[in-house]
């Protein structure tokens, strides 16, 4: 399990037209299969899947979903799916929140309760670890890869807009935001951004894995070979 885990956090720093539900669904279980209890131990592996949320601050109670991504990870193919939940893509044909909605509220103290937040249980996915963070943890991303040399990083200091408010924007922008985070991924794996993450651990950063788990993880970063690559595979799908 341990092995595991190390595998799993190489997704933290990372992670046409479609003809309707089903065929979505279709395309969703192929990415992402479920395994069986029976299969799990050989099944994860070759496959490993996390949903990573935003909110707007973890020691909230009325805290606000800001984003959710489904990232999967296949060491074979050296390669790192992104695939937006937050906000929906149209091919979730999911248009209440399509469109302008209400802001979501959840409990920033409750990580359980995100997986069962409707715009997430409606769209039936499959993850093996919950990675949660904070806007104040994303500043402190984006402060480390900007003194890494990352320029571009001052961008993504302020939202333009609000996911609610222009769902398909800030999806886009959310994919530039994770690309350049991708791009980045070897100096988030360094020590220094490990002391930094953990000063945020738990209250601006929190995962259904435990801190001890979270420092062996990030250390694994650095040992990754090959380095795999991000992509985005709904990119310019409507």
């Amino acid at each position: 399990m341990r092995n595991l885990f190390k595998t799993l956090f190489l997704l933290a720093v990372a992670g046409g037209t479609f003809t309707g539900w089903a065929l979505m669904r279709g395309l969703r279980a192929e990415m992402f299969p479920t395994p069986t209890p029976a299969q799990l131990t050989t099944a994860l592996p070759n496959q490993v899947n996390a949903l990573f949320v935003g909110l707007t601050d973890l020691d909230d109670r009325r805290a606000v979903l800001l984003s959710a991504w489904l990232v999967t990870y296949r060491p074979e193919e050296a390669e790192i799916d992104l695939l937006p939940v937050y906000p929906v893509h149209p091919a979730m044909q999911l248009g209440e929140y399509e469109a302008a909605h209400s802001p979501i509220e959840v409990d920033g103290n409750d990580i359980a309760a995100l997986g069962d937040l409707d715009v997430i249980a409606a769209q039936r996915l499959h993850w093996d670890v919950l990675v949660v963070l904070d806007e104040t943890a994303l500043e402190e991303l984006l402060r480390l890869v900007e003194a890494g040399g990352a320029g571009d990083a001052r961008l993504f200091r302020g939202r333009p807009a609000e996911p609610w408010e222009q769902p398909a924007a800030l999806r886009d922008y959310q994919e530039a935001l994770l690309s350049l985070l991708c791009e980045q991924r070897a100096g988030l794996a360094a020590p220094a951004a490990w002391l930094a993450a953990s000063d945020l651990y738990p209250g601006h950063l929190n995962a259904s894995v435990g801190r001890g788990e979270l420092e062996e993880l990030w250390q694994a970063l650095a040992a990754a070979q090959p380095r795999p690559d991000c992509a985005f595979p709904l990119s310019g799908l409507k």
